[in-house]
């Protein structure tokens, strides 16, 4: 069959199965079929969410989304208990998923450490205040995340 180059933005481990093999699978277990869409339905979402960030949002809330999503997806607790995204993942990177260019992500990042929304550690990036990156998301912050007296 034909290749296909893929940039994993993390570490994946990928096996290429027969088509063939697949369908016989999903004979002797129906239930793989269910799994198998959910799966391609999820990526599906993935596509329409950002067809529909590039159309509506500016670029600082499209990157502010995505950090937030990857965040969501792949966040940890670092030592001192602030939000980490645990990839390793370049400006660059960053940039075609969210559908820019390095210098505008590498610029904005950079306003961001500045300004105490973010900062990085080993390549990662670290989010240090979740409410005003959804504030630069456009995305209202949960109550339960807002202070008493506000």
């Amino acid at each position: 069959g034909a290749r296909r180059l893929l940039v994993a933005a993390t570490d994946v481990v990928a096996w290429t199965i027969p088509s063939a093999t697949v369908r016989a699978a999903c004979v002797r277990e129906p239930r793989l079929v269910g799994a198998l869409v959910a799966v391609a339905d999820g990526d599906a979402a993935d596509v329409r969410e950002l067809a529909s960030e590039l159309a509506t949002l500016g670029f600082p809330q499209r990157l502010a989304r995505l950090l937030l999503r990857l965040l969501a997806r792949r966040g940890r607790a670092t030592l001192r208990g602030e939000a980490m995204v645990d990839a390793v993942l370049t400006n660059e990177q960053l940039a075609r998923m969210c559908g820019s260019q390095r210098p505008r992500v590498s610029t904005l990042m950079a306003t961001w450490k500045r300004d105490g929304i973010i900062d990085t550690w080993k390549r990662r990036t670290v989010v240090l205040d979740t409410a005003r990156l959804r504030d630069a998301a456009g995305l209202a912050t949960p109550a339960d995340a807002r202070p008493a007296d506000a």
